[in-house]
């Protein structure tokens, strides 16, 4: 897909929506960490951190570019989450957002 669409402001023309997102607090400057949803139920992430001056994810290009979640990347999922975890963020909202995912991925259902 070749357009100017920015996968994190525009996921609609991916066929994605964003299930769960986790960001820093951070003055002119972005650090994102965001679940997508396809529109075929598949999961994926990604994280994209910067300043002010390129919009978050505008190197992203397409769906190709995301990491699939599924149950046998779950754990790949996890570390990286809990690894890109900045310091001032409570452990419970990372925690939270893994057990969303993982409760998607074993039935289905999002909480």
């Amino acid at each position: 897909m070749t357009n100017n669409y920015n996968i994190y402001y525009d996921p609609e023309k991916f066929e994605l929506t964003i299930f769960g997102h986790l960001s820093e607090s951070l003055s002119y400057e972005f650090n994102y960490f965001v679940i997508f949803k396809h529109t075929d139920g598949r999961l994926f992430y990604a994280h994209d951190s910067g300043c002010s001056c390129p919009a978050p994810f505008e190197d992203f290009k397409g769906i190709s570019e995301l990491t699939p979640i599924t149950l046998d990347t779950f754990d790949r999922f996890e570390t990286e989450l809990r690894n890109w975890r900045p310091v001032n963020m409570p452990v419970n909202e990372v925690i939270g957002m893994i057990s969303k995912v993982n409760l998607f991925l074993r039935t289905g259902v999002r909480k």
